[in-house]
């Protein structure tokens, strides 16, 4: 019997994620003698595709299994109705996290799928072959429903304990034929399963994970050695919270053993654990000695105490924090953090005064903020929980940075919180341009030293820095930075209407940038005007060496024109001072004459496209914004 796998996923530039939940499913069904005599794996579909012409290419399907979740929900279904269609006596199955607990009405939106499975996969997978060949009473198995017309409830399948029965995909030859095919391949590497948090916005840490269960280290070895004979670039990390077991650190050095020795791979990029500390801060400088990372996450996902209860969550003291980040800056360890925009319990004036303590703290390397989603089988996504905190939600197409865009014409989406009983629709709107405003200008490093400069000499807040840019913005909207704020008031209404987050600007690359970064590509083709007009605004502060600071915020800004190696003088040591606040320390801003040189190490040479891609896609974890080799002394 034919089997024919389906786990879509959208390219990034060239690269396209390996099918690995899909894989494995298919190493572990093949260990029973029943299975490998019965069945043949037709093979992998990945690759985003028109689904009438992917019906068309299969053989005669007999079993089809689907890997599901946000980015591939919508395709994966118009695919499983056309095979339905073709072959009625083709078995549909569906798993992954996009399959909802509460299956009430799924069967009869879905009368095409006949099998959904939950949970953990690879077990249940193999009862379902083994059934299929047997007596079909596919109801019997635990984990299943089974879409025979009487919406039996499903009964739940324990967690495996020992997730050593199933076998590496890739160490027992599963992908060695799909790797021939002409793409640039990322590999999903896990060492670990499950995750001890219960986050309400999260659905990887539910009741029925909680526990974590260890993949043995020889098999981890031997992947990592696997990615680095295959040449994977980039590997992406699929454990909750790497760094939280001791040995974390040994798999960190053999990941930089190899990237040493071999030059692969290139990139390694997990979710640390939830709460940074010393070994994280010891695995940063084992990865980043090899330039593996891709910066280092201290996340936080709100900073009020009221929305932490609400989401169960618990943050890293603000002191720890700012120690940590310190230490990472003097280990020239870029750092990021993300925030959910539009958490129950938030407020616009408390979202805004957490931007203003990671500020405060030293976290301006990245904070990256994402829109809260409601996951199909997150708490927040519960009927109970969204009636106590009146979330109020729009579905919008899901976006997804930095991936190619798809032109099949069957768009992807997922729900976004737009309001709460804390939090109007236009109180969302608020916080989504104040994210915007914060991350496209001081973390991309437009206006960062300015606005650190007046919070530290000045005591003006960033938060009321930056409310005034928007203000001035919005009142002279023939302005660079003007014309971006309409732009941004038009995008959220188009996305509220249907249309998608993600700008293309071909002369950087055929990518979807995130709105922050699509503003600061289009603001540095007009970078001298914007800064002419920063003076402008500045003038409201009543400031002295205006002219001094704007020119060294404009200096440090990595071009993709007019760059090359420059010399500034200016009348206070504002190098110095910058880079000590990011450490912790302070350099007196005594008078003087000082030459700052910069050193362009980059020569894009008017290259748009090389320097969007090094600098804003893959430079955004890495702090990469401003030039690295900066140096200041004093003159007479």
């Amino acid at each position: 019997m034919n089997i024919h796998f389906f786990q879509f996923g959208f390219k990034y530039g060239t690269e396209i994620f390996i099918p690995y939940s899909v894989g494995i499913l298919w190493a572990y069904a093949k260990t029973f003698k029943s299975i490998e005599e019965n069945y043949i794996n037709k093979g992998f579909i990945f690759d985003r595709d028109n689904p009438e012409k992917i019906v068309a290419s299969l053989e005669n399907p007999d079993i089809v299994a689907f890997s599901a979740y946000l980015w591939n929900w919508e395709l994966s279904l118009e695919t499983a109705r056309l095979i339905k269609n073709k072959f009625p006596n083709c078995l549909v199955i569906f798993g992954g996290h996009h399959v909802p607990d509460n299956m009430d009405e799924f069967f009869e939106k879905y009368p095409f799928i006949n099998i959904a499975v939950h949970g953990e996969g690879e077990m249940t997978f193999k009862e379902i072959l083994e059934e299929h060949i047997n007596n079909k009473n596919y109801s019997t198995i635990d984990g299943v429903s089974y879409n025979d017309g009487n919406n039996l409830p499903y009964k739940r399948r324990e967690y495996v304990s020992d997730i050593n029965i199933f076998p590496s995909p890739y160490l027992t030859g599963v992908f060695d034929e799909l790797i021939k095919l002409p793409y640039t391949f990322q590999p999903i590497f896990e060492t670990n399963r499950g995750c001890p948090y219960t986050c309400a916005y999260c659905d990887w840490g539910s009741q029925y994970c909680k526990s974590l269960r260890l993949f043995e280290e020889n098999r981890i070895y031997n992947e990592i050695e696997w990615f680095a004979e295959h040449k994977m670039k980039f590997v992406f990390g699929a454990d909750s919270n790497f760094g939280i077991f001791p040995r974390d650190m040994e798999i960190a050095k053999k990941l930089a053993e190899l990237k040493r020795n071999t030059g692969y791979p290139e990139k390694f990029r997990v979710s640390f654990t939830k709460n940074s500390d010393e070994r994280i801060l010891e695995i940063a400088k084992t990865l980043n000695k090899e330039k593996l990372d891709k910066g280092i996450s201290l996340s936080v996902q709100s900073m009020d105490s009221k929305t932490l209860d609400i989401i169960k969550r618990k943050n890293i003291q603000i002191n720890n924090l700012s120690s940590l980040i310190k230490k990472y800056h003097k280990e020239n360890i870029p750092t990021y953090t993300e925030l959910i925009l539009g958490l129950p319990g938030e407020t616009y004036e408390s979202f805004k005064e957490g931007i203003n303590e990671l500020l405060r703290a030293g976290l301006h390397d990245s904070i990256i903020v994402y829109l809260c989603t409601l996951l199909p089988n997150s708490e927040l996504n519960n009927k109970r929980f969204k009636e106590l905190n009146k979330i109020k939600t729009a579905k919008t197409q899901i976006f997804l940075h930095h991936s190619t865009p798809d032109n099949m014409g069957i768009a992807e989406y997922d729900n976004i919180v737009i309001g709460t009983k804390d939090l109007s629709t236009e109180e969302w709107k608020k916080q989504f341009i104040f994210s915007w405003i914060i991350q496209c200008c001081h973390i991309l490093n437009l206006t960062q030293v300015i606005a650190l400069y007046l919070n530290v000499v000045y005591d003006i807040e960033y938060s009321e820095f930056y409310e005034k840019l928007l203000l001035f913005a919005e009142k002279n909207p023939q302005t660079v930075i003007g014309k971006e704020f309409t732009w941004i008031n038009d995008k959220i209404k188009d996305v509220l209407d249907g249309s998608s987050w993600g700008t293309v600007l071909n002369d950087f690359a055929d990518v979807t940038w995130p709105v922050e970064e699509a503003s600061y590509l289009k603001i540095g083709e007009h970078l001298d005007r914007f800064f002419v007009e920063i003076k402008l605004f500045l003038d409201q502060f009543d400031i002295e060496y205006v002219d001094d600071l704007v020119l060294y915020q404009r200096s440090m800004v990595v071009k993709w024109k007019n760059g090359g190696n420059k010399e500034i003088k200016v009348s206070l040591p504002l190098h110095s001072f910058y880079t000590s606040q990011l450490i912790g320390e302070s350099v007196p801003l005594i008078l003087g004459k000082y030459i700052v040189r910069i050193v362009d190490n980059f020569n894009f040479n008017g290259d748009k496209k090389r320097y969007a891609k090094e600098i804003v896609w893959w430079g955004r974890k890495g702090g990469k914004f401003i030039y690295q080799n900066i140096t200041e002394h004093e003159t007479k």
